[in-house]
């Protein structure tokens, strides 16, 4: 039996075990066991559930696992919550269910004023949902669905979904995928509020597959890596999330994960210690340029509530490469450095926005291991 059996247990989480006939309560925690699935920075994970009633799930910010040097804005904290808040719709739809969301809701009470509150999700059953759907619109609310088809292909490729750090095979993707990818960036329930006084998506998507555009993300990658891993408070904060393999952390990169993970046999002390910026620059570069395609997904402003949408436009874009057996990992290096950030605005000629996301896409012939997962218990309040 694996040392990691513990650690990955949420992973084993089986469709056909469904509680179909139990109360809603179980039924609302069955689909949180895929929303914890979600990929977070450094795998931290920093989300936390409430269940206020039989028929409510608030998504919160759990600000105890911000990255106070690499996030300090808590901006990829909130794409982490939204793309944990992805997968439970995702979920919610595919077992049959309807829901309506709310994003960083008015709350009275207790609840009044808490600005960890980033979502609630009111659930409903479709014997008794009459004018309760995820296509009921607000005044202030439009909502994009995906087609059942659609949904169901993305929620079959949440518990294969993993961050591959290795070196992908050096293969084009094809045609109608990139089209694919376009489509599905916007497929997520979509808040526009009558003061914002804009029309179109909030969210863009751009996919640099010539050779020439990705050179140059490829070397702003190299230049952020070079000086975050000058910092020597970054590398402290690194190292604070990155494992060994003999841990049992239920959080953190572990050492399997990474292709980098030799670095790990020298301890956290000589991490923090040496500045390994130009390999790890060298190995991202080369990562980059030769994956089939960077992705970079951005807004059209900053602010808490584009960063949530950005993480449930994440979750669609990660599952639908999985389920076309692409592999994804995060190289958002230029995006977490401000001076770098407006550059690749600049190398995608974008005329506007704020990029939020740098993926690499790729073919790769091999398995991966999951990274391991907080229990359910937790992560619920």
């Amino acid at each position: 039996m694996s040392r990691f059996t513990d650690e990955l247990d949420p992973w084993n989480v089986r469709e056909d075990t469904f509680p179909k006939d139990g109360l809603m309560h179980s039924k609302l925690k069955f689909f949180l066991k895929y929303a914890i699935l979600a990929p977070s920075i450094h795998n931290t994970q920093p989300w936390i559930f409430s269940l206020i009633d039989d028929n409510s799930i608030e998504v919160y910010a759990d600000r105890r696992r911000t990255l106070r040097v690499l996030d300090p804005t808590c901006r990829e904290l909130a794409i982490s919550c939204g793309a944990a808040l992805g997968y439970l719709l995702i979920t919610i739809r595919h077992f049959g269910y309807k829901y309506k969301t709310e994003l960083l809701p008015l709350t009275t009470g207790e609840r009044s004023g808490n600005e960890d509150l980033l979502a609630r999700v009111n659930v409903y059953d479709n014997s008794n949902s009459e004018g309760n759907s995820s296509n009921t619109l607000r005044d202030d609310t439009e909502i994009h669905s995906l087609q059942e088809d659609d949904n169901n292909r993305l929620f079959g490729a949440i518990t294969r979904r993993r961050t591959n750090r290795f070196r992908f095979e050096e293969r084009t993707l094809p045609d109608i995928l990139l089209a694919g990818f376009y489509y599905i960036a916007h497929k997520y329930p979509h808040y526009q509020y009558q003061s914002q006084l804009k029309k179109g998506d909030p969210i863009w998507l751009h996919m640099a597959e010539e050779t020439e555009e990705k050179n140059a993300l490829a070397e702003l990658v190299a230049s952020g890596d070079r000086l975050q891993s000058s910092d020597r408070h970054f590398r402290g904060e690194l190292t604070s999330w990155v494992n060994s393999n003999r841990t049992h952390r239920r959080d953190g990169i572990p050492g399997y994960a990474l292709e980098f993970s030799h670095f790990l046999r020298l301890g956290p002390f000589a991490v923090r210690r040496f500045n390994i910026s130009k390999k790890q620059a060298e190995l991202n570069r080369k990562s980059a340029i030769r994956s089939s395609a960077l992705a970079v997904l951005g807004s059209y402003s900053d602010r808490p509530l584009d960063w949530i949408i950005t993480g449930m436009a994440l979750a669609n874009v990660l599952l639908l490469a999985r389920s076309e057996d692409i592999w994804c990992s995060f190289l958002n290096q230029p995006i977490q450095i401000p001076e770098l950030r407006h550059k690749v605005i600049d190398t995608i000629k974008k005329e506007r926005g704020f990029p939020q996301v740098l993926l690499r896409m790729g073919y790769y012939s091999h398995d991966i291991r999951p990274t391991p997962r907080r229990n359910l218990e937790e992560v619920i309040c």
